[in-house]
């Protein structure tokens, strides 16, 4: 089981490679597995990194044009 010290390194590598990373879908996916997997063990998630999850869903949601939404 990662301990705080190994979230963080996850957290620093997935923040760093932001401005390179082409597919936003795969960003996402890291991110928010990272942050449920830190939810799961009790440990406190950066306020900051919560509200960018929630900005890159939305923007997902958007660039994906949202017709799933309704099917």
């Amino acid at each position: 089981m990662p301990d705080e010290i190994e979230y963080e390194a996850e957290l620093s590598l997935i923040l760093s490679e932001m401005g390179k990373v082409e597919d936003l879908y795969e960003l996402h996916r890291r991110l928010t597995e990272t942050l449920n997997a830190m939810r799961a063990e009790g440990l406190p998630v950066p306020d900051d990194l919560v509200t960018l999850e929630a900005s890159l869903a939305e923007g997902l949601t958007q660039v994906g044009g949202g017709e799933a939404e309704g099917s």
